[in-house]
């Protein structure tokens, strides 16, 4: 797996969170998730079957009228985490805003690709501290790939290498006509 090299560094900021990914969207339960939560004894188990229902796609957690998942508590802590530990979770929950990507190479091999997505403030800091470029490393033999032009080399991408960098434009109305265009996209 292809990984950016601040990869091991991410950590969800939990409480300290100002954009929860709790709230605002559905949170689907995958099947396995959704059978251990079917057969879960005692108190939390019957607390969870109250708050998932089964919808034509599966699984999925019935949120509050706000909009949260019933399980966020005032702190900004999961109620689950906190009885029962993060094995219980469902894939989502456990993997976000983790992703992966299988991309076939110039010479058939399947290689993957992972990260974490901008949907996350923890991981937006993260990738905003760095000072350097971005690179990137092999996770199992942690062997350095190098930046993202090396990277696609090492893919055997067929991407011009003009189109991987990025200058910005500093002149006054290029950042009038940036935070226009901000402006009418959905702030996070």
């Amino acid at each position: 797996m292809i990984l950016p090299d601040f990869y091991g560094r991410f950590r969800c900021k939990a409480s300290a969170c100002q954009h929860t990914c709790c709230r605002g969207w559905d949170i689907d339960i995958d099947d396995v998730t959704a059978d251990y939560y079917q057969q879960l004894e005692g108190p939390l188990g019957g607390a969870i079957r109250q708050h998932i229902a089964e919808g034509p796609d599966g699984w999925h957690f019935c949120l509050t009228a706000e909009g949260n998942c019933p399980f966020l508590r005032p702190d900004g802590l999961c109620q689950l985490i906190r009885q029962a530990g993060d094995d219980i979770l469902c894939d989502i929950c456990a993997l976000h805003p983790r992703f992966f990507q299988v991309v076939e190479n110039g010479s058939s091999q399947a290689i993957e690709l992972g990260g974490v997505g901008l949907c996350c403030e923890a991981a937006c800091e993260l990738l905003l501290s760095e000072t350097g470029p971005l690179t990137f490393c092999d996770s199992e033999t942690g062997r350095s790939i190098g930046s993202l032009a090396q990277l696609l080399k090492w893919l055997d991408y067929p991407l011009p290498r003009k189109g991987l960098t990025y200058e910005p434009a500093t002149a006054e109305k290029d950042h009038e006509r940036l935070l226009a265009v901000l402006g009418r996209t959905e702030p996070i």
